[in-house]
């Protein structure tokens, strides 16, 4: 809830109640310009549980991965 709050604060605006949702914005609202180090540093202000897989629209070859507690599977090809 506080890391939304922050969010709202700086203008952005939620379409829906979901963590997934917040995560989205917080990595976007990184200052690193790099998607790894991106992610790295929001992952930095969550707690919890969590497996995700992160797409840039820019860099649409490039896939990051981060997991704690919940597994991740990716299959390729």
């Amino acid at each position: 809830m506080a890391l939304r709050a922050r969010l709202e604060s700086a203008g952005v605006v939620f379409r829906s109640e979901t963590d997934s949702e917040v995560l989205a914005h917080l990595i976007a609202a990184m200052p690193e310009r790099a998607l790894d180090a991106a992610v790295r540093a929001a992952l930095r202000l969550v707690t919890g549980t969590y497996g995700l897989s992160v797409l840039d629209a820019a860099r649409p070859e490039a896939i990051v991965v981060a997991r704690n507690g919940s597994p991740v599977l990716l299959g390729v090809g």
